[in-house]
């Protein structure tokens, strides 16, 4: 939008500095690109790897048809946009795009049925959206190490430093607040593990999932395993039994470790703002903001509160895909 206050979203808006990294990742340029970028490596990966069986491509076309692959940008989903108007199908719209570019140019265009050969958009789509969650989840990652690391730095420091524990909200027995820290750090790593673990998975394997276009196309072609050579390209594994949507079984089990990461988060939040509120901790005072409306003194721990919000918003979202992804 011209202006960032006619958004709807506050990602888009107050936290847009925060998420910039992920934003570059999964706004509606980046899956419009990444879905534009299959379409165009599948051709070249075709005609490249079997070039007696598809339309044999010379080098020159190859740097060309590259060119302008490597050229797409803002403008390009602006006309992609405009082709979904018509279309009103995402994906079609991808291959109509291309399929224009390569009309203006005789040589181009006897690759136009090569454009999207085989395929359905759930192929498409089963692995751009493993493109991008794969991107972001290296982001996240770093991000959840990035934390747990300053966190183990703290408990470290602080390790000497004593702490009435409280049970049921009652004053219980002495511990440390590095301690206390430390069973955080503790329950992130063994999430981190579990979440490193995770696979991407996209199918690659027409409607239905039987390879059947392919194979009536090329009978001589092992497809199963000429798409997973394609697929392993983009650092993606093939589910190569599914019907015709990849289950995202994969997806919805990544989501419940970030469930769980956020939960231990909204935990880590509330105690700390619990010590701020008992005076175990002070929040520094910024001369130039302004805790409260009426009462200039305060100061409101603020990021934990938001924080808690977010991770709670993440989770109620989060439920809604694994409970709606897995089933077709």
């Amino acid at each position: 939008m011209k202006f960032d206050h006619n958004n709807i979203s506050p990602l888009d808006n107050r936290y847009l500095s925060k998420i910039s990294d992920i934003r570059n990742i999964f706004s509606e340029h980046g899956l419009i690109k990444t879905r534009f970028i299959i379409e165009i490596n599948w051709l070249l990966f075709l005609c490249e790897k079997y070039p007696r069986y598809f339309t044999k491509i010379n080098s020159a076309t190859i740097k060309k048809i590259i060119k302008f692959r490597d050229s797409f940008n803002d403008q390009s989903v602006l006309e992609i946009k405009k082709i979904e108007k018509t279309t009103n199908h995402d994906v079609k719209a991808v291959e109509y795009y291309i399929r224009n570019f390569f009309n203006k140019d005789k040589g181009l265009s006897k690759y136009n049925h090569l454009i999207h050969f085989g395929l359905t958009s759930e192929d498409i789509n089963s692995l751009a959206y493993a493109i991008l969650l794969k991107d972001g989840l290296k982001i996240y990652l770093n991000n959840i190490k990035l934390l747990n690391a300053n966190l183990k730095k703290l408990s470290k420091k602080w390790i000497n430093i004593p702490l009435l524990s409280r049970t049921h909200g009652q004053a219980a027995s002495p511990s440390t607040i590095g301690k206390e820290l430390k069973v955080f750090t503790t329950r992130i790593d063994r999430e981190i593990k579990k979440i490193s673990d995770i696979t991407p998975l996209a199918k690659f394997s027409g409607a239905v999932g039987n390879y059947h276009a392919l194979d009536l196309a090329v009978s001589n072609i092992d497809w199963i395993k000429l798409t997973k050579r394609f697929i392993k390209n983009f650092n993606v594994e093939q589910n190569r039994i599914t019907t015709q949507i990849e289950p995202h079984d994969w997806i919805a089990e990544m989501l419940q470790i970030i469930t769980r990461i956020n939960n231990i988060s909204i935990d880590l939040s509330q105690d700390l703002w619990i010590y701020i509120s008992n005076e175990i901790f002070k929040l520094k005072l910024n001369t130039n903001e302004i805790g409260s409306s009426t009462m200039p003194h305060k100061v409101n721990p603020i990021d934990f509160e938001n924080a808690e919000g977010n991770f709670g918003l993440s989770n109620a979202l989060n439920d809604f895909f694994i409970n709606k992804l897995t089933k077709s």
